[in-house]
C-alpha cells in the first residue's frame, strides 16, 4: 500500500499525538498527581512538625510544672484541711488559749457543716478531687465506718456524749455525709473565757496567723473586776472536703519523695534518685538547725533549697515573701518555685522609693509579680532586709542540684542572708554579684 506524502504527515501527525496523549494520561499524569500529593502531605507534616515544636516547648517541663502544682494544692490543703476531726480542733484551741494565757471556760461545737465562705472569703477554689462510687473501689470515709459498725454498751455511750457536744458529722437518712468531695466545709464553735485585754488581743492574733484559714465573729468582752474580762466569739475553722485525700497535712521537709521501684529494705531509705551511692564525706546531722515558727516569721523572705526528686517531690527551691503587703481579699502569700536536677537561678530584687520598701523576685520558672516588671511593697521586720535560706546536706554522689541567689539591693539598708543547714563539703547554695550592702552569714 504506498502512501502520499500527505498521508504520512497525518500519520506521523495522529502518532505523535497518541504517545502523547497516553503517555500524560497514564504516565505523566499520574506522576504529577503523586508530586502534588505528596507536596500536600509534606506541608501538612511540616504543620504537623510545628506544633509539635510548640508543645515540645511546652512540654520541656511538663514534671516541674507537675511539682509546682502538687505543691500549690499542699499549700491549699495546709490553708484549707481535707478533714478536721474535733480532737485536732480542741487541741488546736488549748494550744492557743495556752500561747496567749486566755482561760477558756466553755466550748460549744456546732456540726460540721457545708459553706459557702471558702468561695466569698478567698475567690473560687479548686476542686480538691472528684467523688466517686463504693463500687469503683473506693474505701468508705471514717463517717462511713462508723455508720456501719454496730456499737456496744459503751460505744453508744460515747456516740451520745458526742452527740450532746454537738460532734457527730451531718449525715443523710442513708448514714452518708451530706457534704461532696471538693465542697467547703465548717467547723464552728462557741467559745466563752477570761482574761486580760492584752490576752485576749493575742488570742485574736495567734488565731488570725494560723496556718488554718478562720473566721471570727459575734466577739463580746465584758469587764469582771479590775483588769479581767470576760469574751465570748463563734469560731469557724475552714476546710475543702475531700474523702481520698490524705487527713494529716505535713509541712515540706516531711513529704517524702515518691520512689521509682519497690524498696525491699524498709531500713535503707530512699531519696527518688537513681544512682545510691552514698557520699562518703557527707556531713548529715552535725550542726542541723531546726527553726522555729516564730524565728521563721522574723525573716522578710524565706528560702528552701532541697535534693531534685523525681515524679512530684517537692520542688527544689521555693523562695516566699513573709512581709509582703496584702492587696484585696483574694490574697496569698507570694511565693515562687524552681526545679532542676542542677542548678536553679534565682534573683530577689529590693528597692526603697520615698519611705516604702518593694521587691520581686524570680526563678528560672516563674515570677513575681508576673513577668517581673512590676514591684510589690513589703514592711521589713526591723532595720535590715532580711533572707533566710535553708539549704539541705547532700546524701548522694547523683546528688547535682543547687540554688545560684542573686540579690540587687537598692535600699538604704543591708540585706542580711542567713544560711543554715548547708553542705560544708559540697555547698548547695551559691551567692553571685555580692555587694556590700548584702551580708551573708551560716549558721
Amino acid at each position: 500500500m504506498n502512501f502520499t506524502a500527505k498521508d504520512k504527515k497525518i500519520l506521523t501527525f495522529v502518532g505523535v499525538f497518541l504517545l502523547v496523549f497516553f503517555s500524560w494520561k497514564f504516565f505523566f499524569s499520574p506522576q504529577f498527581k503523586s508530586i502534588s500529593s505528596i507536596k500536600k502531605e509534606i506541608n501538612e507534616k511540616k504543620d504537623i512538625y510545628s506544633y509539635n515544636l510548640i508543645y515540645k516547648e511546652k512540654s520541656n517541663n511538663i514534671e516541674s510544672e507537675l511539682k509546682f502544682l502538687n505543691q500549690r494544692l499542699q499549700d491549699l490543703k495546709s490553708k484549707y484541711p481535707t478533714n478536721l476531726n474535733y480532737d485536732e480542733v480542741f487541741v488546736i484551741l488549748k494550744k492557743l488559749a495556752s500561747s496567749s494565757g486566755v482561760n477558756i471556760s466553755s466550748i460549744k461545737f456546732d456540726e460540721k457543716s457545708g459553706t459557702s465562705a471558702i468561695k466569698n472569703a478567698g475567690g473560687d477554689i479548686p476542686q480538691v478531687t472528684n467523688a466517686a462510687s463504693a463500687d469503683q473501689g473506693i474505701l468508705p470515709t471514717p463517717q462511713d465506718t462508723a455508720a456501719a459498725i454496730p456499737l456496744d454498751a459503751y460505744g453508744k455511750k460515747i456516740q451520745d456524749f458526742i452527740n450532746e457536744l454537738g460532734l457527730s458529722p451531718q449525715l443523710d437518712l442513708n448514714g452518708k455525709s451530706t457534704i461532696k468531695n471538693g465542697e467547703g466545709y465548717k467547723i464552728g464553735i462557741k467559745l466563752m473565757g477570761t482574761g486580760k485585754i492584752n490576752q485576749i488581743e493575742g488570742f485574736l492574733k495567734n488565731i488570725e496567723e494560723m496556718k488554718n484559714k478562720t473566721l471570727y465573729s459575734q466577739l463580746q468582752i465584758n469587764k469582771v473586776k479590775d483588769d479581767e474580762l470576760n469574751f465570748s466569739l463563734n469560731l469557724s475553722f475552714l476546710g475543702i472536703s475531700s474523702s481520698k485525700a490524705g487527713e494529716k497535712i505535713i509541712d515540706d521537709k516531711d513529704i517524702p519523695v515518691s520512689e521509682k521501684d519497690i524498696r525491699q529494705d524498709i531500713f535503707n531509705p530512699y531519696e527518688g534518685y537513681v544512682e545510691q551511692d552514698i557520699v562518703k564525706n557527707s556531713n548529715i546531722g552535725d550542726n542541723t538547725k531546726n527553726l522555729t515558727l516564730g524565728e521563721i516569721k522574723k525573716y522578710d523572705f524565706t528560702m528552701r533549697v532541697m535534693p531534685y526528686g523525681d515524679n512530684i517531690a517537692p520542688p527544689t527551691v521555693s523562695l516566699t515573701a513573709k512581709k509582703a503587703v496584702q492587696t484585696g481579699t483574694n490574697w496569698n502569700t507570694p511565693v515562687v518555685y524552681g526545679d532542676s536536677s542542677k542548678e536553679v537561678n534565682t534573683e530577689l530584687f529590693v528597692e526603697g522609693v520615698k519611705g516604702k520598701y518593694y521587691f520581686k523576685f524570680k526563678t528560672n520558672q516563674e515570677a513575681f509579680p508576673d513577668q517581673y516588671i512590676n514591684t510589690h511593697e513589703f514592711i521589713p521586720e526591723g532595720n535590715e532586709i532580711t533572707l533566710l535560706v535553708d539549704s539541705t546536706p547532700r546524701k548522694f554522689l547523683s546528688d547535682k542540684s543547687s540554688a545560684v541567689i542573686n540579690i540587687i539591693n537598692k535600699t538604704s539598708m543591708n540585706v542580711k542572708v542567713n544560711v543554715i543547714n548547708e553542705d560544708k563539703n559540697n555547698p548547695r547554695v551559691k551567692f553571685e554579684n555580692i555587694q556590700p550592702n548584702i551580708i551573708i552569714s551560716y549558721r
